[in-house]
């Protein structure tokens, strides 16, 4: 099973993505593949279409899974003690700071 989420990218490149996997929303892609087309596909979206994406897939762990990561995605991922974690990240200039009186 493998899972793939892209953020901004073209209609033509979402569209190539669905002749291998199932589009459930907007750039969220499900499928099984292979490992040899897994790691083909994953080389197309970071060196060729350079597009912001998350890739999960089944693998032999204590989670079930492994994760890449490619691009400034809203999230980031973190290998902490054997398994995986994500990371929201937060633009400081958008926080609110309290006024001090």
């Amino acid at each position: 099973m493998v899972i793939v989420v892209l953020e901004k990218v073209k209609p033509s490149q979402r569209g190539e993505m669905s002749r291998l996997m199932f589009e459930l929303r907007a750039g969220v892609f499900v499928g099984k593949l292979g490992q040899r087309v897994r790691t083909k596909l994953w080389e197309k979206i970071t060196d060729v279409w350079k597009a912001n994406a998350l890739m999960i897939y089944s693998m032999n762990t204590e989670q079930g899974f492994a994760a890449l990561s490619h691009g400034d995605t809203s999230r980031e991922l973190r290998y902490v003690e054997g398994i995986w974690l994500t990371e929201f990240s937060h633009d400081r200039t958008s926080q609110i700071q309290p006024e001090i009186d």
